[in-house]
């Protein structure tokens, strides 16, 4: 896996785009909305600000189709993950706390058994504490 950037709210707009790529178009299309529709009231400073928007946006857009792919891309996998990780390490509580919400709404499933193996051990942490928080018992595959 990647080196973990160490991730906070003022470069985590930066270090998203720079780990993982493939989110550019996803925040170029947000920033046009919100510069060119004058009934959208959200700003490039909300954009950049928005980091639950934006984890849900790389779970749902790019994370979740690279892990159910047939061929799925390791590389941009492991990308996310190590973007992930720096989240998950992060000492800003809002960030993790965020990140607990998304991994609640994407990894509680069978994709968690799909994600387990290329996540970090910070990462992995989140996942087992959402699963406890649920009242899950940490699946057998994951000890």
């Amino acid at each position: 896996m990647n080196m973990t950037a160490f991730i906070t709210g003022e470069n985590f707009l930066d270090e998203i785009l720079a780990q993982v790529p493939e989110m550019s178009d996803r925040v170029r299309s947000r920033i046009n909305s919100a510069l060119s529709d004058e009934t959208n009231s959200e700003t490039v400073d909300d954009i950049k600000g928005d980091h639950y928007g934006l984890l849900w946006e790389l779970f749902a857009y790019v994370l979740e189709p690279a892990l159910g792919s047939a061929r799925r891309p390791e590389d941009l996998v492991e990308r996310c993950f190590a973007f992930l990780e720096g989240v998950a390490s992060s000492v800003s509580t809002s960030l993790r706390g965020n990140l607990d919400v998304v991994i609640e709404d994407y990894l509680s499933g069978s994709l968690g058994d799909t994600a387990y193996p290329f996540a970090g051990p910070a990462f992995r942490a989140a996942m087992v504490r959402n699963l406890a928080d649920q009242g899950v018992d940490r699946p057998e595959e994951w000890r």
